[in-house]
């Protein structure tokens, strides 16, 4: 199968994107893929093989221009696919059918991974210690006891419309960093904090990826501070009661981003003279509303954080709205 690549002459930013089509067969007559032109007309995309004759293409695919972290950070309210669109219907989360449907049909530029790894050192897309919600059944053994070839005997059937294979980070990442601003957790994986980070380097590096963590854990200042030397931009997700606490003041030094539960309340996002702690946008810094399920959440988010506006497009006063439902909640970036 042949490939042929291609982009639009002339064209910059947001327009510059980038088509891929890969060989098929030779038809009749009209030849081609059938797309509808600006007003409204038929064509069909076709292509020349090597030997001049002409061919319609077996898939296409139309590749966006690339969405750096640095352009993730002075976008007020992007949206970030939260395992891809983990609420969404039909789409099991963190497969690359979620992901592909919040990148592409959507348009998300953002998205969130969260993975294990397993004992022959695969990182594999998983928010669980082991595979059984996922799969739908019990007992399964941790997933750092088993091997790439045992997580293969089983599938993604959780909120799937078609039984999905599990996802492998380093695929995850070749696929989607090329346009695509993404964030990564280890989970359960932290152990192995310098494969993991090896692998991020291979796959996208700091310009690409964001190093992500629930950061009131025990060892997160000690992940954060890794990822940190190794040139990452880092994440560290909070509750509410770690704002009450102070848990987020003790411990914000170490993160870049500062994220927090949609539902919190005005003051812990925002207050900056009264109570014992500072708000979380307080801190001049980035902040993530995590998770949000609708259009009315996001707006729930947005009122809360831009209250008396704080935003104003700076990477220390912007935000990242990390949403479960794609379908409901249209792109921002």
């Amino acid at each position: 199968m042949e490939t042929v690549t291609g982009g639009f002459s002339g064209a910059a930013g947001a327009a510059a994107h980038e088509a891929s089509i890969t060989g098929g067969l030779t038809a009749a007559p009209p030849i081609g893929v059938p797309i509808k032109l600006g007003d409204g007309s038929t064509a069909y995309l076709s292509y020349l093989d090597s030997t001049g004759v002409r061919k319609a293409p077996a898939s296409v695919r139309v590749t966006q221009p690339a969405f750096l972290v640095s352009d993730s950070l002075t976008a007020p309210g992007v949206t970030m696919g939260h395992r891809g669109a983990s609420g969404t219907a039909g789409h099991a989360e963190m497969s690359r059918k979620a992901y592909r449907y919040a990148a592409t049909q959507r348009g998300y530029r953002m998205l969130e991974f969260s993975c294990n790894v397993t004992s022959d050192g695969v990182f594999v897309g998983t928010h669980d210690n082991n595979l059984s919600r996922t799969s739908q059944t019990t007992g399964l053994a941790d997933l750092n006891t088993m091997t790439w070839a045992d997580v293969q005997a089983y599938m993604n059937t959780l909120n799937a419309s078609t039984p999905q294979p599990y996802y492998r980070l380093e695929e995850f990442l070749d696929e989607f960093t090329p346009e695509a601003t993404v964030h990564v957790d280890p989970k359960y994986a932290k152990a192995g904090m310098a494969p993991f980070l090896a692998v991020l380097n291979a796959h996208g590096g700091p310009e690409r990826i964001v190093f992500k963590y629930v950061s009131s854990s025990v060892g997160a200042a000690l992940l954060a501070d890794a990822a940190k030397a190794a040139g990452y931009t880092t994440a560290g997700y909070f509750y509410e009661a770690d704002w009450a606490s102070g848990a987020i003041d003790a411990i914000q030094s170490r993160w870049d981003i500062l994220g927090m539960e949609y539902t919190a309340s005005t003051d812990a996002w925002s207050r900056t003279t009264t109570g014992a702690y500072p708000g979380l946008r307080s801190y001049g810094k980035p902040v993530l509303a995590h998770v949000i399920p609708s259009a009315a959440a996001y707006d729930t988010a947005k009122t809360k954080i831009e209250e008396g506006g704080w935003v104003d497009g700076t990477p220390g006063h912007t935000w990242i709205a990390q949403v479960s439902r794609p379908d409901l909640v249209a792109p921002v970036w």
